[in-house]
């Protein structure tokens, strides 16, 4: 959808080329401190516009923040006023609906009979446009009414620097604050970022003109700071460089949004000998407007909401890696065509030799699956795998050497030999942190050897198969008898370590104490507000004990929780499939009802909501095993799987784990969904679980939720309402009832 013919993104372009050079594109006019300013918002959906859809519709000299489609405003009751132009905007989509479906390809449905859906990720986003009017071109809508300021600007900003990590001063309050950038006041009547050092400089606040002004000078220099290597990873360049200009654009962008967001004001004449360079990128590059716009987007987010920081800067690196990983392709791909044109020199290199023959300068041959060297080199270093002919089939690498070099060259750090046995095996990733692991590898040697890989951190799959003729029968046989081996030996491992574990679990849970070492006035649990059901207490250390029971109560591992912080962990090595630890009376579970859910503090809360026996699976990869060995054990027992909604992982490679994998639970054994239903305002602060609701609502509102999020409740329980004789807060008095609803 366009207009005049023209592209889109030609017409932007052109516009904010002369806004620019007028002086008037959004982010070069001042702003009054003390005024807040709502960037452009849709009322029906009540979200935000983004990227250059943000700037784009500041641009075209409304007041009123509101922009609503032609549809929206006559749902609205509204009316467009006859002759008024629309306004395009752009949305790029990353994700595609689907429906969930189970193992024998049936709907899944929700407690209401409805189809559950998905979000997958989409290997290329899909661009749509849609027209929007703003409220000032619309008739029939009540006035708006911008948001009044809630505290002191100057102070909110001082906020902003308090949440950061390492102890510097603060020179807005004079205080010791904790920062992990350096906050230097060393300037006369400059201010900057230093990337190399990590540290603002500025002048004192009394060289300024107000405290306004300070704060928003801070704020854009925090601004560069974001790009740190730590933090978003961008480019920094030399003054007067192309990378200097475009970090100065998405800069000066991210000032204007966050300054008028917090109500300091906007002071653009500081940054207008910017414009000439900023005019030059735009020129010969019109995306770099559009990128800018993003990036200061993201920016702004990373500054306005802490929440939000550590997913933008996973984006963001995911991103330069990606743009790497696609010039290092290209890069290959010129120079294999440049190979193509002179001859190469086989070498015989094996497979413990090839990280010395990869630093020598050797090259990998995807046709022929062999090494070589290019003509011209000094073969000194080269001499010991000099190959006298081209490779055959004979000199090639065996399927699981050939599967070892591909996933090396995709990052993947392997510990011996990869498995080749058709499942999914994770591992670690160059760059990962210690710990993780966010790859995932599969290979088959059925018919020609194949297999993939899945990297979580990008969301892309690669492809394997193997060169050269398949294998001989007694080849294939040879390889899989190897497999199954490896298999059975890492199975007799495995084994040996859990019941290891199992021992030392044993061991202290006799020696744990029945009581909390902490005060009953702190702690994970009473944060969480739940009570402590079957756990046990650290003897010296304010550590939860959360046992880990498989379906016929045998203790095989341990579950670690933080009574200070709530960090989680397990027992190193030990079991985790399948194991789960019950709230409540088991001895109703053979009929049930019976809620599974993920983590201890949401079971303690859907105990207190319901009444029913809790099964607490420990994570959303462990529900489906949990819930079909509760099936097995109780065939009549009605079920029902609560889910984490893992909203801030939609759209990423990795999906809402929470809701896919509970349906997933819930789809193979016939149990009911129960999800928790999260508003906006909630989600924005980060809210999951079930726990969450009912520590932010409190007992009555939390139990309303689920009386509506759970409709088809059991006979039982509905019984208890009708008597008012329910668990925990059901039989409270009318006081308690008003003290809840804020009366």
């Amino acid at each position: 959808m366009t207009q005049d013919r023209k592209p889109w993104r030609d017409q932007v372009a052109e516009e904010m080329t002369r806004q620019i050079e007028a002086g008037t594109a959004p982010w070069q006019k001042p702003w009054r401190a003390g005024e807040v300013m709502t960037g452009p918002f849709n009322p029906t959906s009540g979200k935000p516009y983004r990227g250059i859809n943000r700037i784009w519709l500041d641009m075209q000299g409304h007041e009123d923040p509101r922009w609503l489609t032609y549809d929206q405003a006559t749902a609205a009751g509204a009316q467009v006023r006859k002759g008024e132009r629309s306004t395009t905007v752009e949305y790029w989509k990353w994700t595609e609906r689907q429906p969930v479906r189970d193992a024998a390809g049936n709907a899944v449905l929700d407690d209401d009979g409805r189809q559950v859906h998905q979000e997958s990720q989409l290997t290329r986003p899909k661009v749509f446009y849609a027209r929007v009017f703003n409220a000032e071109q619309i008739d029939g809508l009540a006035p708006y009414k911008a948001p009044e300021l809630d505290q002191n600007p100057v102070g909110a900003v001082a906020d902003i620097f308090y949440r950061l990590d390492e102890t510097v001063r603060d020179a807005i309050t004079g205080s010791l604050t904790p920062t992990e950038l350096g906050f230097i006041h060393d300037q006369q009547d400059r201010a900057f970022y230093d990337p190399v050092r990590d540290n603002i400089h500025l002048p004192e606040p009394q060289r300024f003109k107000s405290d306004y002004e300070y704060a928003a000078t801070a704020l854009h220099e925090l601004g560069h700071a974001t790009g740190h290597k730590s933090r978003m990873d961008r480019q920094f360049g030399p003054f007067g460089s192309e990378t200097y200009a475009r970090e100065e654009l998405r800069a000066e962008m991210a000032s204007y949004i966050t300054s008028r967001s917090f109500g300091l004001g906007h002071y653009p004449e500081r940054h207008a000998s910017y414009l000439a360079s900023w005019l030059k990128v735009i020129k010969e590059d019109k995306n770099a407007l559009f990128q800018a716009a993003r990036d200061a987007d993201r920016i702004a987010t990373w500054i306005l909401e802490p929440e939000k920081r550590q997913q933008i800067e996973l984006e963001m690196k995911a991103q330069r890696k990606g743009e790497a990983m696609d010039k290092a392709e290209e890069k290959q791909q010129q120079e294999a065509a440049s190979d193509q044109k002179k001859s190469k020199i086989w070498l015989n290199v094996p497979y413990a030799d090839k990280d010395d023959a990869k630093a020598a300068g050797a090259r990998w041959d995807r046709q022929h699956k062999s090494w070589y060297a290019r003509e011209g080199v000094d073969m000194a270093a080269f001499s010991k795998w000099r190959s006298a002919a081209a490779p055959t089939a004979a000199d090639s690498l065996s399927p699981t050497e050939e599967f070892a070099t591909f996933l090396q060259q995709h990052g993947v750090i392997l510990k011996g030999r990869p498995e080749i046995d058709g499942t999914w095996h994770r591992a670690p990733l160059e760059d990962d942190k210690a710990g993780a692991k966010s790859a995932s590898y599969r290979a088959f040697l059925d018919g020609r050897p194949n297999g993939q890989i899945h990297n979580y951190k990008t969301g892309q799959t690669h492809m394997w198969v193997a060169g050269g003729p398949a294998p001989t029968p007694e080849e294939l046989s040879a390889l899989k008898s190897q497999a199954a081996a490896t298999s059975e030996r890492r199975r007799q491992e495995l084994e040996a370590t859990h019941a290891e574990v199992e021992k030392q679990a044993n061991d202290l849970w006799d020696k744990a104490r029945l009581r909390p070492s902490t005060p009953p006035n702190r702690g994970y649990l009473n944060s969480k507000q739940v009570e402590a059901e079957g756990l046990r207490f650290d003897p010296e250390l304010p550590v939860i004990y959360v046992p880990m029971r498989d379906i016929d109560g045998r203790l095989h591992s341990i579950q670690m929780i933080n009574e200070d912080d709530g960090t989680k962990s397990f027992m190193k090595g030990g079991r985790m499939q399948g194991l789960m630890h019950v709230i409540g009376d088991q001895k109703l579970m053979e009929k049930g009802p019976l809620i599974v859910c993920e983590g201890y503090s949401t079971g303690g809360s859907l105990s207190k909501l319901t009444g029913l026996p809790v099964v607490v699976a420990f994570n959303a990869g462990n529900l489906e095993l949990v819930t079909k060995a509760l099936r097995e054990k109780y065939p009549q027992a009605r079920m029902a799987v609560a889910a984490d909604d893992d909203h801030k992982l939609e759209g990423k490679p990795i999906g809402n784990v929470g809701m896919t994998k509970a349906a997933a639970a819930a789809a193979a054994v016939g149990a009911d969904l129960i999800v928790p239903p999260l508003r906006p305002e909630e989600k924005a602060k980060g809210l999951t679980d079930w726990n969450d609701l009912y520590v932010e609502r409190g007992e009555f509102f939390a139990f309303e939720a689920m009386r509506k999020a759970y409709p088809r409740r059991p006979q039982q329980t509905q019984k208890l309402d009708q008597e008012n004789k329910g668990p925990g807060f059901i039989s409270r008095t009318m006081g308690r009832v008003k003290e809840g609803m804020g009366l």
